[in-house]
Protein backbone atom coordinates (compact mmCIF):
# COMPACT_ATOMS: atom_id res chain seq x y z
CA UNK A 1 0.00 0.00 0.00
CA UNK A 2 2.73 2.45 0.92
CA UNK A 3 4.66 1.82 -2.28
CA UNK A 4 1.46 2.25 -4.29
CA UNK A 5 0.94 5.70 -2.75
CA UNK A 6 4.56 6.66 -3.45
CA UNK A 7 4.10 5.78 -7.14
CA UNK A 8 0.92 7.85 -7.40
CA UNK A 9 2.66 10.91 -5.93
CA UNK A 10 5.76 10.35 -8.09
CA UNK A 11 3.53 10.44 -11.20
CA UNK A 12 1.97 13.74 -10.12
CA UNK A 13 -1.27 12.29 -8.75
CA UNK A 14 -3.13 13.23 -5.58
CA UNK A 15 -4.10 10.06 -3.67
CA UNK A 16 -7.41 9.78 -1.83
CA UNK A 17 -7.28 7.15 0.92
CA UNK A 18 -10.22 4.92 1.79
CA UNK A 19 -9.14 3.22 4.98
CA UNK A 20 -10.65 0.99 7.65
CA UNK A 21 -9.44 -0.28 10.98
CA UNK A 22 -6.29 -2.39 11.01
CA UNK A 23 -7.15 -6.03 10.39
CA UNK A 24 -10.60 -5.29 8.96
CA UNK A 25 -11.63 -5.39 5.27
CA UNK A 26 -12.42 -2.17 3.42
CA UNK A 27 -16.09 -1.20 3.74
CA UNK A 28 -17.45 -1.12 0.14
CA UNK A 29 -19.79 1.75 1.07
CA UNK A 30 -16.78 3.90 1.97
CA UNK A 31 -15.32 3.33 -1.50
CA UNK A 32 -18.64 4.18 -3.12
CA UNK A 33 -18.94 7.38 -1.04
CA UNK A 34 -15.37 8.42 -1.89
CA UNK A 35 -15.95 7.98 -5.63
CA UNK A 36 -19.10 10.10 -5.45
CA UNK A 37 -17.20 12.83 -3.62
CA UNK A 38 -14.17 12.73 -5.94
CA UNK A 39 -15.76 12.59 -9.40
CA UNK A 40 -12.45 13.41 -11.08
CA UNK A 41 -10.71 10.28 -9.77
CA UNK A 42 -8.82 8.56 -12.60
CA UNK A 43 -7.62 5.30 -11.07
CA UNK A 44 -8.95 3.08 -8.29
CA UNK A 45 -6.34 0.82 -6.70
CA UNK A 46 -6.60 -1.27 -3.56
CA UNK A 47 -4.61 -3.77 -1.55
CA UNK A 48 -6.53 -7.03 -1.52
CA UNK A 49 -4.82 -8.66 1.48
CA UNK A 50 -2.77 -7.63 4.52
CA UNK A 51 0.16 -9.96 4.97
CA UNK A 52 0.50 -9.20 8.69
CA UNK A 53 -3.12 -9.89 9.72
CA UNK A 54 -4.40 -12.14 6.94
CA UNK A 55 -7.35 -9.81 6.40
CA UNK A 56 -8.77 -9.90 2.85
CA UNK A 57 -10.97 -7.29 1.19
CA UNK A 58 -13.66 -8.35 -1.30
CA UNK A 59 -11.79 -7.75 -4.57
CA UNK A 60 -14.78 -8.69 -6.73
CA UNK A 61 -17.14 -6.24 -5.05
CA UNK A 62 -14.64 -3.36 -4.93
CA UNK A 63 -13.84 -3.87 -8.63
CA UNK A 64 -17.54 -3.83 -9.49
CA UNK A 65 -18.09 -0.55 -7.60
CA UNK A 66 -15.14 1.10 -9.35
CA UNK A 67 -16.30 -0.03 -12.78
CA UNK A 68 -19.91 1.09 -12.31
CA UNK A 69 -18.99 4.72 -11.82
CA UNK A 70 -18.43 4.95 -15.58
CA UNK A 71 -15.14 6.88 -15.70
CA UNK A 72 -13.25 3.78 -16.77
CA UNK A 73 -13.28 2.06 -20.16
CA UNK A 74 -11.64 -1.35 -20.48
CA UNK A 75 -10.87 -2.56 -24.01
CA UNK A 76 -10.10 -6.12 -25.14
CA UNK A 77 -7.46 -6.05 -27.90
CA UNK A 78 -6.79 -9.79 -28.12
CA UNK A 79 -5.92 -11.14 -31.58
CA UNK A 80 -4.40 -14.18 -33.26
CA UNK A 81 -2.23 -13.54 -36.31
CA UNK A 82 -2.94 -17.07 -37.56
CA UNK A 83 -6.74 -16.70 -37.24
CA UNK A 84 -8.25 -13.23 -37.63
CA UNK A 85 -11.55 -14.31 -36.08
CA UNK A 86 -10.11 -16.02 -32.98
CA UNK A 87 -9.79 -12.87 -30.87
CA UNK A 88 -13.39 -11.86 -31.40
CA UNK A 89 -14.60 -15.39 -30.61
CA UNK A 90 -12.55 -15.41 -27.41
CA UNK A 91 -14.03 -12.03 -26.45
CA UNK A 92 -17.55 -13.39 -26.94
CA UNK A 93 -16.75 -16.40 -24.77
CA UNK A 94 -15.27 -14.36 -21.90
CA UNK A 95 -14.14 -10.77 -21.38
CA UNK A 96 -13.75 -8.28 -18.57
CA UNK A 97 -17.17 -6.82 -17.69
CA UNK A 98 -18.14 -3.93 -19.95
CA UNK A 99 -15.07 -4.28 -22.18
CA UNK A 100 -15.71 -3.75 -25.90
CA UNK A 101 -13.55 -5.51 -28.46
CA UNK A 102 -11.04 -3.72 -30.70
CA UNK A 103 -10.12 -5.80 -33.75
CA UNK A 104 -6.55 -5.42 -34.99
CA UNK A 105 -7.46 -5.38 -38.68
CA UNK A 106 -10.81 -3.55 -38.58
CA UNK A 107 -10.20 -1.05 -35.78
CA UNK A 108 -6.44 -0.64 -35.31
CA UNK A 109 -5.18 -0.80 -38.90
CA UNK A 110 -5.70 0.75 -42.31
CA UNK A 111 -6.27 -1.42 -45.33
CA UNK A 112 -3.02 -2.98 -46.62
CA UNK A 113 -2.09 -2.05 -50.17
CA UNK A 114 0.77 -4.49 -50.61
CA UNK A 115 3.27 -1.67 -50.08
CA UNK A 116 2.42 -0.45 -46.56
CA UNK A 117 2.93 -3.55 -44.43
CA UNK A 118 0.59 -6.15 -42.98
CA UNK A 119 -1.12 -3.91 -40.41
CA UNK A 120 -0.47 -0.26 -41.35
CA UNK A 121 -1.58 2.52 -39.04
CA UNK A 122 -4.89 4.17 -39.92
CA UNK A 123 -5.20 7.93 -40.29
CA UNK A 124 -5.42 9.64 -36.91
CA UNK A 125 -8.91 10.99 -37.68
CA UNK A 126 -10.13 7.54 -38.67
CA UNK A 127 -8.81 6.00 -35.48
CA UNK A 128 -10.20 8.87 -33.36
CA UNK A 129 -13.66 8.10 -34.74
CA UNK A 130 -13.22 4.44 -33.79
CA UNK A 131 -12.15 5.37 -30.28
CA UNK A 132 -15.12 7.73 -29.88
CA UNK A 133 -17.48 4.89 -30.76
CA UNK A 134 -16.01 2.96 -27.82
CA UNK A 135 -17.17 5.74 -25.48
CA UNK A 136 -13.69 7.16 -24.89
CA UNK A 137 -12.92 10.85 -24.40
CA UNK A 138 -9.54 12.50 -23.69
CA UNK A 139 -10.48 12.51 -19.99
CA UNK A 140 -11.37 8.81 -19.82
CA UNK A 141 -9.16 6.38 -17.94
CA UNK A 142 -8.63 3.51 -20.40
CA UNK A 143 -7.26 0.08 -19.53
CA UNK A 144 -6.34 -2.24 -22.41
CA UNK A 145 -5.58 -5.95 -22.26
CA UNK A 146 -5.23 -9.05 -24.40
CA UNK A 147 -4.42 -12.75 -24.11
CA UNK A 148 -1.03 -12.57 -25.87
CA UNK A 149 1.38 -11.16 -23.23
CA UNK A 150 0.21 -7.59 -24.09
CA UNK A 151 1.47 -7.74 -27.70
CA UNK A 152 -1.71 -6.19 -29.12
CA UNK A 153 -2.67 -4.25 -26.01
CA UNK A 154 0.66 -2.40 -26.30
CA UNK A 155 -0.22 -1.33 -29.85
CA UNK A 156 -3.59 0.00 -28.72
CA UNK A 157 -1.94 1.78 -25.76
CA UNK A 158 0.47 3.55 -28.12
CA UNK A 159 -2.26 4.45 -30.60
CA UNK A 160 -4.45 5.98 -27.88
CA UNK A 161 -1.53 8.09 -26.71
CA UNK A 162 -0.90 9.00 -30.38
CA UNK A 163 -4.30 10.70 -30.65
CA UNK A 164 -4.06 12.50 -27.31
CA UNK A 165 -5.55 10.14 -24.72
CA UNK A 166 -3.22 10.59 -21.75
CA UNK A 167 -4.80 8.25 -19.17
CA UNK A 168 -4.10 4.85 -20.69
CA UNK A 169 -2.78 1.71 -18.98
CA UNK A 170 -2.09 -1.89 -19.92
CA UNK A 171 -3.49 -4.53 -17.57
CA UNK A 172 -0.41 -6.37 -16.36
CA UNK A 173 -0.85 -10.07 -16.96
CA UNK A 174 -3.91 -9.53 -19.18
CA UNK A 175 -6.75 -12.03 -19.20
CA UNK A 176 -4.61 -14.69 -17.52
CA UNK A 177 -4.05 -12.44 -14.50
CA UNK A 178 -7.75 -11.61 -14.30
CA UNK A 179 -8.72 -15.28 -14.34
CA UNK A 180 -6.08 -16.14 -11.74
CA UNK A 181 -7.64 -13.57 -9.38
CA UNK A 182 -11.06 -15.19 -9.90
CA UNK A 183 -12.50 -11.81 -10.88
CA UNK A 184 -15.85 -11.57 -12.71
CA UNK A 185 -16.13 -12.15 -16.46
CA UNK A 186 -18.86 -11.41 -18.98
CA UNK A 187 -19.92 -13.19 -22.17
CA UNK A 188 -21.40 -12.05 -25.46
CA UNK A 189 -20.99 -8.56 -26.93
CA UNK A 190 -20.31 -5.70 -24.54
CA UNK A 191 -23.15 -3.24 -23.96
CA UNK A 192 -22.58 -0.17 -26.11
CA UNK A 193 -21.54 2.99 -24.27
CA UNK A 194 -22.53 6.54 -25.27
CA UNK A 195 -20.16 7.86 -27.92
CA UNK A 196 -17.15 9.83 -26.74
CA UNK A 197 -15.56 12.88 -28.28
CA UNK A 198 -11.98 12.92 -29.50
CA UNK A 199 -10.73 16.19 -30.96
CA UNK A 200 -7.32 15.92 -32.51
CA UNK A 201 -4.76 18.60 -31.73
Amino acid sequence: GGRMLENVVRCGGVPVLVEDHWGEPVDPQKLEDALKKHQDAKIVAFVHAETSTGCQSDAKLLTQIAHQRGALVIVDAGFDLADATAGERAHGAAHLPGAPYAHLERDLSAAPTGRNGRHPLPERAQFAATVARLGITPATQVVVYDRQQSMFAARLWWMLRWIGCASVAVLEGGMEFWRDQDLPLATGPAVARPSGDIRLQ
